[in-house]
C-alpha cells in the first residue's frame, strides 16, 4: 500500500484543470508570471501525482508536468498544474524540451525534478520555496546546488510500489572530487554500490536542480546549466544553501538492468537510514547546507 503521504486532492476539490496536447500549445497560451515554477518531467506514473503535491507542499503555486505520465501527475484537474505529454525518452528530446520551456519562464526561479523526485532545502518545513528565492538572490546567486538522493525500498526489489513511510537513503558512501573554480562532482548512493549495473549517465548525482531562469539560459544534457558559475556549489566568499532531490530515479533504473535482478536481492546495507521526511534529517547528515540561511 502506498503512503497518502502527499497524494491527498487539493483543497477544494476538483477544479478546471490546464491541460495541453503538446509544449507548443502549452507556450502559446503561458501565462508571465514572476513566481517560482516547477517543471516536474514525468517519464511514467510512478509517484507522479505525490511529486507534484510534495511541490507545492514547499511552497510552489504552479507546476509544469510534461512527459508520458503528465495526466497521472494532475488526476484532480488542478488548476495549479500545466500538464502536456512530450518526447523526454531520449537525452536530446528532453533537452530540447528544456530549453524550449525556459524561453517563456526568464525571469523565474525554475526547479527541474523527474517524477518518483521529492527536493527538500534548508528549514522547508516552515519556510517557502519563495523565500528561498529571496535570499539566493540576496546572496547574489543564480543557483542552487543539489544532490540527488537515491531512495529505495525492498518492495521496489519485489516489483512492488513502495510505502512512502518505510523507504531508506544511504547515510555513508557519498565523496567529491573538486574540479577547481567551486565546480565540485559528487558520487555515492546505490551507483557507487551497485556500480557494475548502474547507467553511466547517472553516475554523478550533482546538478543545479533550482535556478534563476536568466534570458537565453540554456540546459545541458546532463542537467547542468550553460552557464559556468550556476553549476558552482558555492560564491566565491562564503557557503551557500544546497539542496537535496530525494529520488527514486535511479533505483528503478537499476532495477531494469537484465542482469540485476539475478544477481542482487536486496538494496539494503548497514548505511541504510529510514527517510523520516524531514530537512533537519538530511541536514545533521550533511545531505544539506544551511549556509548563511539560519
Amino acid at each position: 500500500m502506498t503512503s497518502s503521504r502527499f497524494t491527498a486532492a487539493a483543497a477544494g476539490g476538483k477544479r478546471e484543470g490546464m491541460r495541453y496536447n503538446s509544449p507548443e500549445e502549452f507556450i502559446r497560451a503561458a501565462p508571465r508570471s514572476s513566481k517560482p515554477v516547477a517543471i516536474c518531467l514525468c517519464e511514467d506514473d510512478f509517484f507522479a501525482h505525490a511529486t507534484v503535491m510534495q511541490l507545492f507542499s514547499i511552497g510552489f503555486e504552479n507546476v509544469i508536468a510534461a512527459g508520458p505520465g503528465a495526466e497521472a501527475a494532475d488526476p484532480n484537474d488542478d488548476k495549479r498544474i500545466a500538464a502536456f505529454p512530450a518526447r523526454i525518452a531520449a537525452s536530446g528530446a528532453r533537452t530540447a524540451l528544456l530549453n524550449q520551456l525556459l524561453q517563456t519562464l526568464t525571469g523565474r526561479w525554475t526547479l527541474i525534478c523527474f517524477n518518483g523526485e521529492f527536493p527538500f532545502f534548508p528549514f522547508s518545513e516552515s519556510r517557502s520555496v519563495v523565500d528561498f528565492a529571496d535570499f539566493l538572490r540576496a546572496e547574489r546567486r543564480s543557483a542552487c546546488a543539489a544532490c540527488a538522493i537515491d531512495l529505495y525500498s525492498d518492495n521496489l526489489v519485489a516489483g512492488e510500489v513502495p510505502d512512502l513511510d518505510d523507504v531508506y537513503f544511504d547515510a555513508e558512501g557519498w565523496y567529491g572530487f573538486d574540479r577547481g573554480d567551486r565546480l565540485v562532482d559528487i558520487y555515492g548512493g546505490l551507483g557507487w554500490r551497485f556500480e557494475e549495473f548502474s547507467p553511466v549517465a547517472m553516475s554523478r548525482v550533482n546538478r543545479p536542480a533550482f535556478f534563476h531562469a536568466a534570458e537565453g539560459a540554456k540546459i545541458r544534457d546532463d542537467l547542468w546549466l550553460e552557464d559556468a558559475e550556476a553549476n558552482t556549489i558555492s560564491c566565491p566568499w562564503h557557503n551557500n544553501p544546497t539542496m537535496a532531490i530525494m529520488s527514486f530515479r535511479r533505483a528503478r533504473r537499476l532495477l531494469s538492468h537484465p542482469n540485476f535482478r539475478n544477481a542482487i536481492n536486496t538494496l539494503m546495507w548497514p548505511n541504510s537510514r529510514k527517510f523520516e521526511w524531514r530537512s533537519d534529517q538530511l541536514a545533521s547528515l550533511g545531505m544539506i547546507e544551511a549556509g548563511q540561511w539560519i
